[in-house]
């Protein structure tokens, strides 16, 4: 666009090398070859300590974004990592949010097969606000189970009496269609001990014009399944069949 060889023929300056011309808009540069640039930074999730549930719902987000743009486009992506949240400072700071907790959170971190790198999913967990870890029992029992070291429970001496399931636990339509055909996608999208934690009380009520109305028994799992697991169910719905375009989750009541 630009001819400046007759000004300065040969390249002494910074401004020789740079594609830069001039800023024409708020955060819009126009290039010396005549195309635009615009710059934008964004921080997500830590996609290393993502199961893979949540790296298929990220990946689905991003490219719901991206074929918005059409064609003639081009994407410089560049990633910049802060290493100052897993330094070694992290115990102390899960020590004094957490307390005793923070043990069974460094426990999981590194015994968690799900898990690609323990440093940044124990740091994410020891820098969360006090109320806003997951139920640190239900991974620790995930895990023991998986590794199969859960003790076999003795039988009892006198065999009691059955009880009648709390009802917190009983998923309401569970059954109903087409609920079992997207249950049995999203078992296969998420690994074993994740769907049974997450998705074993999920009660479905029904679908009506794209949305899926979802039920949990307590409100850690609903935070959980809305922060990973919402594109994997979408996913899971259409390779069923089904069109789901937002989901809706809801705490029962006990």
């Amino acid at each position: 666009m630009l001819y400046l060889r007759e000004y300065r023929p040969k390249a002494d300056r910074l401004f020789d090398h740079l594609p830069w011309v001039a800023l024409i808009g708020p955060g819009l540069i126009l290039n010396k070859d005549g195309s635009f640039q615009k710059t934008l930074a964004f921080r997500g999730p830590d996609l290393a300590s993502s199961t893979d549930a949540g790296l298929v719902a990220t990946r689905a987000q991003l490219n719901n974004a991206l074929r918005r743009l059409g064609s003639r486009w081009c994407l410089h992506i560049e990633a910049l990592r802060d290493p100052e949240r897993n330094n070694s400072l992290s115990v102390q700071w899960g020590w004094a949010r957490h307390g005793i907790r923070v043990v069974t959170m460094l426990a999981i971190a590194l015994e968690d097969p799900e898990v690609r790198s323990p440093c940044a999913y124990f740091g994410a967990f020891a820098t969360k606000p006090s109320g806003g870890v997951p139920d640190l029992r239900l991974n620790l029992a995930r895990i023991l189970k998986q590794k199969g070291e859960i003790p076999p429970i003795e039988p009892a001496a006198e065999p009691e009496a059955p009880t009648a399931p709390l009802p917190l636990m009983f998923a309401p339509g569970a059954e109903e269609p087409p609920w079992p055909e997207i249950n049995a996608e999203l078992f296969r999208l998420i690994k074993m001990g994740a769907h049974g934690s997450w998705f074993g009380g999920v009660g479905f009520h029904g679908i009506t014009d794209g949305v899926i109305t979802l039920s949990t028994p307590t409100g850690i799992a609903a935070d959980r399944i809305k922060r990973d697991y919402v594109g994997a169910i979408k996913l899971a719905a259409e390779t069923a069949g089904v069109f789901v375009d937002r989901v809706v989750l809801t705490v029962r009541k006990r």
